[in-house]
Parts: C-alpha cells; sequence; structure tokens
C-alpha cells in the first residue's frame, strides 16, 4: 500500500527491493515452521539451554556456553546447533551425574535430565545435529556478507546464486551416507559407563555388550544360526536389519525434505525484480555485458540518466586498461575509478553514483539507528538536534574520524579565545 502511495507521488514505478538478510530469516523461520522433525529438534535444543541454566546444573557443567535459540535472527539456529554439537559429550556426562546425584537433585530435575538424555541420544536427534549445523555453515557467509555496508545488489546476487548451488550439492547420497556416520560415530566415541543403553527412533533400546562376546567353535553342531519353519514367523524375530533400514530412509527423506524446501524457498524469494539484478549487473566489470547501453536502458524507468553510447565505450576502454577484473573485487571500484574521470565522463558517473544507492540488505540502516541510540543517553538529552545530528554523522564516518589528529584539534581549539574562568 505504501509503495503504492510513493509510486504515484512519484509519477513512475518505485521497485522495492526487501532486504536480502530478512528474507534469509524468512526460509529458516518457514524450514522450521512447517517441517515437523526439525521444529521438534529445535524445541529439544531449547529445552536444554533452559535446563542448564538451572544453577545446580550450571555448577556440573564444564563445556562452553550452550546458546539459545533467537528466533528474531536466523543465526541463532546455527550457533545452538554448533554448541551443542561442541559439547555434547559434556552434557550427556552431566545428564548421567544427576542421575546419580540423588542427594542434590529432586525427582522432578531428574525426570527432565532423564527425558532429555533419552531424546539427544536417539539417532534422528544426532543426525540433524550434523545435518543442521552443515546447513546452517553453508548459509553462514552469505548472513555475513550482507551486513556488509559495500554489499551491492550485484553482489548479493551472486552470493544468493552460490549458497544455492551449496545448498544443491548437499543434496546427495554421499552427504547422506557421511551425516549418518557421523551420528553413528558421535555416539561411539561418547564416553558413557559401558552397558549404558541408547535409544532408537522407534523406540527400542539397543544396549552396548560389556565385553566382545566369542562364539564358542566346540558348540557349532548344537547352535542353530539360521531361521527354520515359517519364514515370515522366523523374520519377525530377527527385525534389526529393516528396522535400521527404515529409520535410515526416514533421515533421508527428511534430509531430502528439508532442502527441496529450502530450495524452493530461495526460488520463491529471490526471482522478484530480477530485471534490476539484470540491469545493474551490465555496470559490473566482471560481468560479459559490460556498459551494454541495451542492458542499461531498463534503467531510465527509474529516472536514472543512461550515457550516450560514444560516451560509455571510452569510459569501457579506460576501465578495461586501468582496472583488470582481477582487481575489482571491491563492488564500488569501477565507481572509484570513474571518479578519477568525472569531468570526462559526467554521465557515466551519475549513472553508477545512482545504481551504488540500490541496497540489498538494511543492515547498515539498523546499524546506524544502534549508534543513535548509544548517543542518546540520558546524561545528554539537554543535546540540540544539530549537535546530535553531527556526532551520528562523526559516529557512521568512522574510518575518516579515526584519522583525524586529536592533538591538533586541541591545539586549534586552544588558539580560541572561548576559555572559561575556572577559578
Amino acid at each position: 500500500m505504501y509503495l503504492r502511495r510513493i509510486s504515484d507521488k512519484a509519477g513512475r514505478q518505485v521497485p522495492y527491493v526487501h532486504c536480502y538478510d530478512h528474507r534469509i530469516h524468512l526460509i529458516v523461520i518457514n524450514l522450521v515452521s512447517f517441517q515437523p522433525d526439525i521444529g521438534i529438534y529445535f524445541d529439544q535444543v531449547e529445552m536444554l539451554y533452559n535446563f542448564f541454566r538451572e544453577p545446580k546444573v550450571a555448577a556440573l557443567y564444564s563445556g562452553t556456553h550452550i546458546k539459545r535459540v533467537l528466533v528474531t535472527r536466523w543465526s541463532g539456529h546455527l550457533q545452538a546447533t554448533k554448541a551443542i554439537s561442541a559439547n555434547y559429550t559434556e552434557i550427556l556426562e552431566v545428564m548421567s551425574g544427576i542421575q546419580l546425584d540423588t542427594a542434590r537433585f529432586g525427582g522432578e530435575t531428574i525426570a527432565t535430565s532423564i527425558e532429555l538424555r533419552q531424546a539427544i541420544s536417539s539417532l534422528r536427534f544426532r543426525f540433524l545435529m550434523e545435518f543442521l549445523g552443515e546447513m546452517s555453515e553453508v548459509m553462514s557467509p552469505i548472513s555475513r556478507r550482507l551486513q556488509a555496508r559495500e554489499t551491492d545488489l550485484v553482489e548479493a546476487m551472486n552470493l544468493v546464486d552460490s549458497t544455492t548451488e551449496e545448498l544443491q550439492n548437499l543434496r546427495s547420497d554421499e552427504k547422506f551416507t557421511g551425516f549418518v556416520a557421523s551420528a553413528r560415530e558421535l555416539m561411539r566415541t561418547e564416553s558413557d559407563e559401558p552397558g549404558d543403553s541408547v535409544t532408537e527412533d522407534d523406540g527400542s533400546v539397543a544396549s552396548r555388550p560389556k565385553r566382545a562376546r566369542v562364539r564358542n567353535v566346540r558348540l557349532d553342531d548344537y547352535l542353530i544360526t539360521e531361521p527354520i519353519g515359517d519364514g515370515s514367523a522366523a523374520s519377525s524375530l530377527i527385525p534389526t536389519t529393516n528396522h535400521y533400514t527404515s529409520r535410515v530412509s526416514t533421515l533421508k527423506a527428511i534430509m531430502y525434505e528439508a532442502l527441496d524446501t529450502t530450495l524452493s524457498e530461495f526460488k520463491r524469494r529471490f526471482d522478484a525484480n530480477t530485471w534490476l539484478y539484470q540491469t545493474t549487473s551490465a555496470a559490473s566489470r566482471k560481468s560479459p555485458d559490460f556498459f551494454c547501453r541495451e542492458k542499461l536502458i531498463p534503467l531510465a524507468v527509474l529516472g536514472v540518466s543512461i550515457p550516450s553510447e560514444p560516451e560509455l565505450f571510452v569510459c569501457r576502454k579506460f576501465l578495461e586498461r586501468t582496472l583488470p577484473v582481477a582487481h575489482s573485487n571491491d563492488s564500488n571500484a569501477v565507481l572509484k575509478k570513474v571518479y578519477e574521470q568525472k569531468a570526462a565522463s559526467p554521465d557515466t558517473y551519475s549513472m553508477l553514483a545512482d545504481i551504488s544507492t540500490f541496497g540489498s540488505s538494511s543492515a547498515l540502516c539498523e546499524s546506524t539507528f544502534s549508534t543513535e541510540g548509544r548517543i542518546d543517553r540520558p546524561t545528554r538529552r539537554s543535546m540540540l538536534t544539530d549537535r546530535k545530528s553531527n556526532l551520528v554523522l562523526l559516529a557512521f564516518e568512522k574510518r575518516r574520524t579515526a584519522s583525524l589528529d586529536l592533538d591538533e584539534s586541541v591545539r586549534l581549539f586552544a588558539r580560541k579565545q572561548r576559555h572559561l574562568q575556572l577559578f
């Protein structure tokens, strides 16, 4: 509604670019909301966080801090999963100690510990911990990069393409087998007492033997090692292989469904304003359509002035000689180089300056608001608007203010006659 009002007031189309970082957050929230197994996993992680906040439980815990699942930030899911994975053995040891220390802990705490230990010892929890940890690591670089000030729309879309490609590579039998192997190895290396039980997904308990069993060869003539009689009845007595295969198939379905949901959400949420990305990419030094006027013409509907063909041709040849592709990693490298020849290519500089204002994330705006919040303190409430505005500008341009010589500033102030008599 507000976008329509702005477009009507401007008399032309005004494209709306939803913050890319917020889109990724919505993708993760959608996955947690519509994938029951993943939602239950993060519920159990949140229960672990609350359980280890109790002072008596925290006194026994020697691992690193367990992170809370922050709903407002998708990176909170990554941090929580990494914390549980890094301290998995310590968490199980604390829960085992609680069950034995009946003098310190009450029945409710012991019961909660038993239930949580049973939940996180399941093959499903261990598998999701490995899989979601890897999936979050793939999506973490794009989130950090989108919060940078110099990230523009073209670079943001390139990051999206790279992330979706890497997520697609996770959808393979090789990756799935690796996650299952890591989940099972995690319990094998867990330093519990011999003979402890591990809860499987179907509710059964698989006990580990206390010692290796060696079959007596002298009893070979008396032992029956193959099923006899009715085949169906005999097979029901040995369900281990079939049950394990069924559990693994379920985990594979969960993993593939999670990846398919995430990839489809990426496609749905980042397909908007594709034309804007395609036309602004023509201003990138790495694009094969670099400074192609036909690709840049759609920007005219936004009020951007398009340079003439001769000016673009001369400017392109100049940049090809002075700005190699290998040195154009900075998204504003072209703008900085053209600024040096602003007098020779005024329209090209104006166009690049307009394109640089097409942001991909609102992280910069939010950091500016946070900066203003740090300035507006109770001790500064008597400050006038002009002075507060100047302080915000100084804080925003911290790269420039960091290079100022404070001693020189004091000397300049001392030359003035506006001194206060203190005695």
